[in-house]
């Protein structure tokens, strides 16, 4: 019963009267509110949380240039104000639920960009960047053009191409084996290798294989 009389005072707003509303909060019933404010109008749900807290969650701007606009508009709110309302009857806070997805989709746009960006890294992009900002101010123009030249010459394209992310420390060891160490004061394949070869675990993979680069 109660139920029938909510749904009797829910959406008690023609389309013509929410183009036309004047300055002010008109409701739609179950908590939903039509605020016009100037020539701008919004849709806010107005709930008690199960804290006893008073809170109002915004539900986007309605448009209003047409009757189209406005029926599409708070046809649209009215349904985003019904899922709120079902999550009130589950004893979830809507404004939290919707900043916790909103949360979730950052997080899983940040580690979409960051798996493309490990993609993009190739070993051979990681050693000339290593080359630029390390090798180069250390040694003569000579010996730094043979240390990124020794890598480009001996390292087998499948491996110097590679995403970064994917080149493990044996396919470095197998790849720097043909790679000559040019000199004292120059960086050292053997001693890379070794560190390499010791730095095995998944989670270490990109750090040896920047080290090698």
């Amino acid at each position: 019963m109660a139920r029938k009389r909510l749904a009797s005072r829910l959406h008690p707003l023609t389309v013509r009267e929410v183009q036309t509303a004047p300055e002010g909060d008109h409701s739609d019933g179950g908590g939903l509110l039509l605020r016009v404010r100037g020539e701008s109008a919004s849709c806010v749900l107005r709930y008690t949380a199960e804290s006893g807290r008073r809170r109002e969650m915004g539900l986007g701007l309605a448009r209003r240039g047409s009757p189209a606009q406005a029926g599409d508009s708070i046809t649209g709110v009215r349904k985003e104000a019904q899922k709120a309302r079902e999550l009130l009857l589950e004893g979830v806070d809507p404004i939290d639920e919707r900043d916790r997805r909103r949360e979730a989709a950052k997080l899983a746009e940040t580690e979409t960009k960051m798996v493309k960006a490990r993609e993009r890294l190739t070993l051979a992009r990681a050693a000339r960047d290593y080359h630029e900002r390390a090798v180069e101010p250390r040694l003569t123009a000579k010996h730094g053009a043979q240390w990124i030249a020794s890598l480009e010459n001996h390292v087998p394209a499948s491996v110097w191409h590679a995403p970064i992310a994917d080149v493990t420390a044996p396919m470095l060891l197998q790849a720097l084996s043909g790679v000559r160490v040019l000199d004292d004061k120059s960086e050292h394949v053997p001693r890379l290798c070794s560190a390499s070869a010791s730095d095995s675990t998944p989670s270490s993979k990109t750090r040896s294989s920047t080290a090698v680069a």
